[in-house]
C-alpha cells in the first residue's frame, strides 16, 4: 500500500478522503483540509504552466503534474466535494473544460490532435470528437479503440466505465440534469446498457477487451 501510494498519489489520497469523510470524529477536519489542498495542487492549471487551450487543462492525473485522465479526475472531484469544496469553486469549473474534451459531443468538445496509431508502430492518427455522447479515457485516447471516419480522421470510442465517470463528474461539478452534455451522456448509457461487458469496445480488438475494466464499470 505504501509503494502504491507513492506511485498513484492522487488515487490513494482520494481513497483516504472517502474513508475519513465517513468518520464521526471532529479531528478529521484539518486532515481533510490538507487532503483537499493536495488534490487541488494535482490539478493541471495555470499555476503549473497550463492554459485553457491545452489538452490536459483542468485535469488531474496520478499525482503531481502528470498527464490527466477522466478516471483520476472523477475520483478527485468526489473527494474534493467530500472535503467540503463547493460546486461553484473555480477548480470544478476548470475540470469541466477537461470533461468536455473527453466526451464525444461535437457541440462542446473542441479537441483535435494527433495520437500514436494503436496498431501501426511509428504512425499517428488525427483524432477528433464523435457525437454519441459517451466518453473516452482522456482527450483523443480510448482504451476501447477508435472509429476511423471516411476522411481518415479517427474518433476515440466511448465506453461504459468512462461514460459513467463523466456523468458522475458533471453532477459533482454542478452541471444540471437538463444540460445537453448530461442528457447526451445519459442517452449513451441508455443505448448501451448491459451488465455482461464493459460496453463500447471495438469488436476487432477481440473478446478480452470487452471485459477490461468490468468491475470498475460495475
Amino acid at each position: 500500500l505504501f509503494r502504491s501510494g507513492q506511485q498513484v498519489t492522487n488515487y490513494t489520497t482520494c481513497v483516504v478522503v472517502g474513508a475519513l469523510s465517513r468518520w464521526a470524529d471532529p479531528k478529521k477536519a484539518p486532515v481533510l483540509k490538507r487532503a483537499q489542498k493536495a488534490i487541488l495542487m494535482f490539478q493541471n492549471t495555470e499555476s503549473g504552466g497550463y492554459s485553457p487551450s491545452d489538452r490536459d487543462y483542468g485535469s488531474i492525473g496520478y499525482g503531481n503534474s502528470q498527464r490527466g485522465d477522466l478516471s483520476n479526475l472523477h475520483f478527485s472531484l468526489d473527494a474534493l466535494r467530500q472535503t467540503g469544496l463547493p460546486e461553484d469553486h473555480e477548480a470544478l469549473k476548470k475540470a469541466i473544460v477537461f470533461l468536455q474534451r473527453t466526451q464525444n459531443l461535437k457541440s462542446s468538445n473542441d479537441y483535435a490532435g494527433r495520437v500514436p496509431h494503436p496498431s501501426k508502430e511509428g504512425e499517428t492518427l488525427e483524432v477528433t470528437s464523435g457525437d454519441d455522447g459517451g466518453a473516452s479515457y482522456y482527450p483523443g485516447n480510448s482504451n476501447a479503440g477508435y472509429m476511423v471516419q471516411p476522411d481518415g480522421t479517427a474518433v476515440p470510442r466511448s465506453y461504459g466505465s468512462m461514460t459513467y465517470a463523466l456523468l458522475k463528474s458533471y453532477t459533482l461539478a454542478g452541471v444540471k440534469g437538463d444540460d445537453p452534455r448530461v442528457k447526451a451522456a445519459v442517452t449513451w448509457i441508455q443505448d448501451n446498457w448491459t451488465l455482461a461487458v464493459n460496453p463500447g469496445s471495438d469488436p476487432a480488438m477481440g473478446e478480452k477487451v470487452k471485459y477490461a475494466g468490468l468491475f470498475y464499470y460495475y
